[in-house]
């Protein structure tokens, strides 16, 4: 009687424990990569000079670029190649390209400061007064990688009471460094990716067909006296965007996922955050297909917070803030 009543007794806490399990709400996980960052309080400038490998007075502004660039760490300066993303990132064509129209072939390429054309002498000076400036915005990434692609998930905090009706948000793949060379002898248009130049600066070494590396002929970028950049020096195409995000079933986003539709707002309160892990904010950035003969000093991903303003004479697009991270690929 009381080996029965004992294997009564554990059939039905057996039975209680089952009931319970079973009616037991499963866990949610409520985490996102970005959580546990504190919001970025540094406003990182965007500059964008539209050139190609045919600018031959490129060599200019890349002496301009690479001392603003030493003098202002924390700013991101982007040379925007036409044909790159063509050749290198598998696209005819970025987004980047008709938000920033580039200058007159072959004189000297247009650089964008803010949105609006500047002279790509004035980098410095422009970039000691960006950096007085305190953000109304930032944007923080993480990195996994997907495959054949990178997956971005990114978090944006504003620091002030904010109005845009047109804000978007959208990430880029960089080549931090290709070497200006050429790696095919037989066709001039395919792998020749020497930078041409008039100047005495930097000597292109071009001839059809033949190989060659362009390189400084001098040392230049002289700040407190002592050279950046050294005589004989190969010539490097640095930060230069090569493909852009995608949505996350793959659709094309053109200037990126727009952030009064993705929150349904057009006005943002100081300690707003967009994606958490109710609404993750992610994009697929697809991999280039980079022939291994080329001399390339790695890859970086870069996330930017544009406000597109319309005027009547012209459509800006002002870099509110960025963030850049090194990928491996």
């Amino acid at each position: 009687m009381a080996l029965l009543y004992r294997n009564l007794t554990i059939s039905l806490f057996a039975l209680i424990l089952f009931s319970c399990t079973k009616n037991q709400p499963q866990l949610v996980d409520t985490t996102y990569p970005l959580d546990e960052l504190s919001p970025d309080p540094i406003y990182h400038p965007l500059i964008i000079t539209t050139t190609s490998t045919g600018h031959v007075r490129q060599a200019l502004c890349e002496e301009e670029r690479i001392k603003a660039e030493y003098l202002h760490p924390k700013a991101h300066l982007l040379n925007l190649q036409f044909g790159f993303s063509r050749d290198l990132g598998r696209v005819e064509y970025l987004e980047l390209n008709q938000m920033f129209p580039r200058g007159d072939f072959p004189q000297t390429p247009w650089t964008y400061a803010q949105g609006v054309l500047v002279n790509c002498t004035q980098l410095s000076s422009l970039l000691d007064t960006f950096a007085l400036r305190s953000p109304v915005v930032s944007v923080q990434h993480e990195l996994q990688d997907a495959g054949i692609d990178v997956q971005v998930d990114m978090r944006i905090d504003f620091f002030k009471n904010f109005s845009a009706p047109r804000l978007y948000v959208q990430t880029y793949l960089l080549i931090d460094g290709l070497r200006a060379t050429n790696i095919t002898e037989w066709d001039p248009n395919d792998g020749d990716f020497r930078q041409l130049s008039n100047l005495p600066q930097l000597e292109d070494n071009y001839s059809p067909g033949q190989p060659g590396t362009s390189r400084w002929t001098q040392d230049r970028a002289v700040v407190d006296g002592a050279p950046i950049i050294k005589a004989n020096e190969a010539y490097y195409h640095r930060n230069v965007p090569i493909t852009e995000g995608i949505g996350p079933q793959g659709q094309p986003l053109d200037i990126g996922i727009n952030l009064n539709e993705f929150t349904g707002q057009n006005s943002f309160s100081a300690g707003t955050q967009i994606g958490t892990w109710r609404k993750p904010l992610r994009f697929l950035l697809p991999k280039p297909l980079v022939d291994p003969l080329l001399k390339i000093e790695g890859f970086s991903v870069l996330s930017v917070v544009w406000e597109e303003r319309i005027t009547p004479n012209d459509t800006l697009y002002i870099p509110l803030n960025a963030t850049r991270s090194p990928v491996a690929l």
